[in-house]
């Protein structure tokens, strides 16, 4: 019989496969996950032969189910990508790569500039934007720079600090940027 146990144990396992994914394809894990996925294909399987007589216990599970299939998809459209050589963090790091020889160094060579800063801000805002199912049309690198150059000024004067973080978040279902002032702390 189905409990609320073995269904948030599921959900536990979901959630911990999804960032397994996310780290592999942000090359932070160097193997797919594959023993995990597998536990949690056995397990949707064996609940789904047991009866479930508690109607907000099944309809919980089978949200986790649905969410679950959905991220199935999306990892298997991902790793398709990334055999085909389209896939798009790939290609951002093989163009940043690309560049840096280019200018004589690899990445880790050379000091990490300003338009360097804002090439990797405007990558990660597409992509979040994206996620969110936002468009992404009109959006240049050029309007982006220009406005968080502005904006940039303005803290930088606001908080006479020196740099500042930029950084992409989603609020509410929509990708934002955050620029916050580095505050140089006086050494003890």
């Amino acid at each position: 019989m189905v409990t609320k146990d073995i269904v948030d144990e599921l959900e536990r396992k979901v959630v911990s496969l999804k960032t397994s994914y996310e780290q592999y394809f942000l090359r932070i894990e160097k193997r797919e996950p594959l023993r995990l996925r597998e536990e949690v294909d056995k397990m949707i399987i064996s609940l789904s032969t047991q009866p479930v007589f508690n109607t907000a216990l099944k309809f919980r599970l089978n949200s986790i189910v649905a969410k679950y299939n959905t991220y199935k998809n999306y990892w298997i459209r991902v790793l398709r990508a990334i055999e085909e050589g389209r896939y798009e963090r790939d290609l951002f790091r093989a163009n940043a790569a690309a560049g840096a020889s280019a200018k004589g160094g690899t990445p880790a060579s050379r000091s990490f500039g300003e338009d360097d800063r804002l090439k990797a801000l405007y990558g990660s805002y597409l992509e979040k934007r994206k996620e969110c199912n936002e468009s992404v049309d009109g959006i240049t690198y050029d309007k982006l720079k220009n406005a968080v150059s502005r904006q940039v000024d303005k803290i930088r004067e606001k908080y006479k600090c020196k740099d500042v973080d930029l950084k992409v978040y989603v609020k509410n279902g929509r990708a934002k940027i955050a620029i916050t002032p580095k505050i140089d702390k006086p050494a003890r």
